[in-house]
């Protein structure tokens, strides 16, 4: 029987087992890493050749494209439109400026102000003025419930791409007329306009004598008097 003051030995403990040992990893020859490096090296540039062979084609799909579409523009005239005419009178650089800035809001009354004799200022001048006019009115449009916007928003787009193509057309000296619109713009009377624009701006009256001239319609002639025929003497009675 044991002795309960002997103190009691630790368990034995089993040591831990021995990893075993695990094969070497086997490294590539460097013959084998090159062809891999020369491998991948081909086939990058494989696909860089297939990427560029694919942007040329597509080039040339919108190359050719583009010129159908000029050519079809030709055909139809549109293209004439971008160059400078060549049967109508020249201008100077400085005519070609005021016309320019003439479809810059307001920016007309100016134009006409400081080239009031230029043929061509006074052109796009008027143009200039209608097509601010149309722009202002449509600024009531949108008061308009539902609808109001929309058109409104469609005819202010409308007029600023014709007005910035007008612009270009004054730019390159054309006496270009907005259709059925520079109708409209000729019935301005420019002389009248310019002159009460100056005397707002300068606050000097013009003289007399450069006034444009205002049709008189001449006085109504009244119609001859009528005299009235003579009149008879009543003869006398006959005596009884």
């Amino acid at each position: 029987m044991a002795d309960p003051t002997q103190p009691t030995p630790p368990p034995v403990q089993n040591p831990p087992p021995t990893p075993a040992p695990t094969a070497p990893t086997a490294t590539p020859a460097p013959q084998q890493t090159v062809q891999n490096v020369e491998l991948g090296v081909q086939n990058a540039t494989q696909a860089a050749q297939n990427v560029q062979q694919g942007v040329q084609n597509a080039g040339q799909a919108v190359t050719g494209g583009m010129q159908q579409g000029l050519d079809a523009l030709k055909k139809a005239g549109v293209t004439d439109m971008f160059k400078a005419a060549e049967n109508q009178p020249k201008v100077n650089a400085e005519e070609k400026m005021w016309a320019m800035v003439s479809y810059i809001p307001l920016v007309a009354i100016l134009s006409l102000l400081i080239k009031p004799d230029s043929k061509f200022v006074r052109l796009h001048g008027r143009q200039g003025l209608i097509l601010f006019g149309i722009f202002f009115v449509c600024i009531f449009l949108y008061l308009v419930p539902f609808i109001g916007a929309l058109f409104g928003g469609l005819i202010q787009f409308a007029i600023f791409v014709l007005g910035v193509f007008s612009m270009y057309q004054a730019l390159i000296g054309n006496w270009w007329k907005i259709p059925v619109l520079g109708d409209v713009a000729e019935m301005i009377p420019i002389d009248l306009f310019t002159t009460v624009a100056k005397e707002v701006v300068t606050g000097e009256a013009a003289p007399q004598d450069q006034m444009p001239p205002i049709e008189q319609q001449p006085p109504a002639q009244e119609p001859p008097a009528q005299t009235p025929p003579p009149t008879q003497p009543t003869p006398p009675p006959p005596s009884a």
